[in-house]
């Protein structure tokens, strides 16, 4: 808050570049703001599940996690990777050129847990409108130490950036776990619960429905 030639401002953490201007006229307080204020944070865009295999080594458990609730679960033992298949899609308020981090949500339901879980992400970014092809795929290892019986697990992937990623690109992901990595140490199994993307938006809509996805 500060005071300007007798008007009083008053600026946001979040925003960017523009100000709300309180001005006192006539006896009335108005508050004034610019029309292209940019408000910048932070936003989930859900993993649509798609395709879990229900047959095979790679088919993943459905297993009971606590009481009644029964969930998709990967197993710790064995020498196959259990996996399951979607896609995260970029929406039109996403700020053009920032990254983004992919983050898995999990569980489990040992009582004296110890070691360390790895999940598993392969993915391939494409842009819409025939613009690009699916390339090859790049794959992140995780690791998280094992908390608690029945903790809410978060677990991060570092910022990926690519000029594949804007409104409307698809990234198609696979998440998996092989309770044979070197890393994973838990012998038990882990319960995927969700996976999401982190992205930066702002309160601006592309002013096209289509490519090439320009803002104000």
């Amino acid at each position: 808050m500060s005071t300007i030639n007798g008007l009083t401002t008053e600026q946001t953490t979040q925003v960017t570049s523009d100000m709300f201007v309180m001005q006192t006229v006539g006896g009335v307080t108005k508050k004034i703001k610019s029309t292209n204020m940019k408000l910048v944070g932070y936003e989930d865009v859900p993993f649509i599940i798609d395709t879990i295999p229900n047959t095979g080594v790679s088919a993943p458990n459905i297993s009971n996690f606590r009481n009644g609730i029964s969930k998709v679960a990967f197993a710790g033992t064995g020498t196959q990777a259990h996996e399951i298949f979607g896609t995260l899609h970029i929406p039109h308020n996403y700020v053009p050129s920032t990254p983004i981090s992919i983050h898995v949500h999990w569980s489990h339901n040992i009582g004296a847990p110890s070691g360390s879980i790895v999940w598993q992400l392969e993915y391939t970014i494409a842009k819409g409108y025939s613009a690009e092809t699916f390339g090859a795929t790049t794959t992140i290892a995780l690791t998280q130490a094992v908390g608690a019986q029945y903790l809410h697990h978060i677990i991060e992937s570092s910022d990926i950036t690519s000029s594949s990623i804007e409104t409307d690109s698809i990234i198609l992901l696979r998440i998996f776990r092989d309770p044979a990595h070197a890393s994973d140490s838990f012998a038990y199994e882990g319960f995927f619960l969700q996976a999401d993307a982190h992205i930066k938006v702002d309160n601006r809509a592309t002013n096209e429905k289509v490519r090439p996805f320009t803002k104000v």
